[in-house]
């Protein structure tokens, strides 16, 4: 099977193109992915939800495989009561939709202040200085997270930045925060530890783009000239007018498809040369167990999953 035959991310080797990329609950999973993505990290969070991953980095590290940290924001996909009452920002103040979990429980997004100048630039320290911290904790590089309606998706979507500002209106407006967040992250790392991930067809919080292909093929573009080691699309595998192909023909790094994969898509979509790798909930990975014909005792790592793309 390709999916485990070995790969290069640029800067550094994986045992497989199996990708565990993670979101939601830890999970002890089999020690079979080559690259692990943690769950989404607020960059705002400081240093001690970084060095909470230290045994999880190490116990990756036994097994031989290869751990990046995943860098965010939420943006408007938060609530004052989860912020210590500060207000939410986003690249304009639009809300998005249907309500989020606090203390006080559910609530409806609120409205969120739209991001002046210098609080852009603040952001795009928070990222660096987040990368900064992962790479003293030990892990092998990080991953951008501009998907699935978290801020940089919201600058880089129609339906959620209208500014008319050079971060907002044309293609290259919009993609700009991005590129500037790749940019002092890799001035941390190199370019040959840093991926991005995106979600084109997401509609989660209310996210839209007028015209997601000519957005992301222009996105993947930007970023093949920046030179970032891979980009990792959330897309549903069957989708009929897929992103992924038009992705690749524009990226020339390391290319990571996610989306309820099989073993067999997950062959196929290697075979096609659309991706190099493909990412796996903790479900998915389990579900190759047999496939690897690991043993009933083999090693377990204390990983992340994510559960849906």
């Amino acid at each position: 099977m390709r999916l485990f035959e070995p790969f290069r991310f640029s800067a550094f080797g994986s045992d497989n193109r199996i990708v565990l990329s993670g979101e939601n609950e830890p999970a002890p999973v089999p020690s079979l992915a080559g690259l692990t993505i943690t769950p989404r990290l607020n960059v705002e969070a400081g240093a001690a939800p970084v060095q909470g991953w230290r045994p999880a980095v190490e116990a990756v590290r036994r097994a031989g495989g290869r751990i990046v940290l995943q860098l965010s924001h939420p943006g408007r996909v938060s609530h004052p009561l989860l912020r210590a009452g500060a207000q939410l920002v986003a690249p304009s103040a639009l809300a998005g939709r249907g309500t989020i979990d606090t203390p006080e429980g559910p609530q409806p997004l609120p409205v969120p202040r739209a991001l002046e100048r210098e609080d852009i630039a603040a952001l795009v320290e928070q990222f660096a200085a987040a990368a900064a911290l992962a790479q003293a904790e030990g892990f092998d590089g990080v991953e951008i997270h501009a998907a699935q309606g978290w801020l940089i998706d919201q600058f880089l979507r129609t339906g959620s930045n209208r500014r008319e500002d050079d971060y907002g209106g044309s293609l290259s407006g919009r993609t700009r925060f991005l590129l500037e967040v790749a940019e002092a992250v890799s001035a941390v790392w190199g370019v040959g530890r840093v991926g991005v991930r995106v979600s084109p067809w997401s509609a989660d919080h209310g996210m839209a783009d007028g015209e997601p292909l000519e957005t992301f093929t222009h996105v993947a573009a930007e970023l093949d000239q920046l030179g970032v080691a891979w980009l990792h699309l959330v897309e549903p595998w069957r989708r009929k007018a897929s992103v992924l192909g038009q992705l690749r023909s524009h990226f020339g790094g390391a290319v990571i498809a996610a989306g309820d994969h099989t073993p067999q898509s997950a062959e196929e979509v290697i075979a096609e040369g659309l991706a190099d790798c493909i990412a796996f909930d903790a479900a998915g990975l389990a579900a190759l167990v047999p496939d690897a014909g690991l043993r009933p005792d083999a090693p377990i790592s204390p990983v992340c999953s994510v559960r849906g793309f």
